[in-house]
């Protein structure tokens, strides 16, 4: 499993914040997109993608261990709905771990809207430690 894997598990098992959102362009999946959103994708829905990581090593040896970045958007018609959804994301995401997952922290978040399409845009910033050998 990838960490970008175990994210999209999180988010999309996270019934609280499913509930919230509306469906993929296939009818069956959270409407919940690696990277970028689709170009037809409902609303509201999240997208997120890396934004930097680091690599540790330790004596020499490349130790498996990293520190990642990742930002977390969320779009909706209006604002109340994308507040409601930041909060869920951040309660699906603040100290998640699992297998391979140390910890994960809320770093910074934005509100920002989107004039032309007239979207609410939240910006979720987290940071994810883990370990490449033993995620998933």
């Amino acid at each position: 499993m990838t960490v970008e894997a175990a994210i999209y598990s999180r988010l999309s098992g996270y019934t609280a914040l499913t509930a919230l959102l509306g469906l993929d362009t296939t009818g069956s999946n959270p409407a919940i997109y690696p990277n970028i959103r689709e170009q037809d994708a409902p609303l509201p829905s999240l997208e997120y993608r890396l934004v930097g990581d680091k690599s540790y090593s330790a004596m020499g040896v490349d130790s498996g261990i990293v520190s990642a970045r990742f930002q977390i958007d969320i779009w909706a018609a209006s604002f109340t709905a994308a507040k409601a959804i930041e909060q869920q994301v951040k309660a699906a995401m603040r100290r998640y771990k699992t297998t391979g997952v140390f910890d994960t922290f809320i770093i910074s978040t934005q509100d920002l809207f989107e004039s032309d399409s007239r979207q609410q845009h939240i910006a979720i910033d987290i940071e994810i430690h883990y370990s490449e050998t033993t995620l998933g």
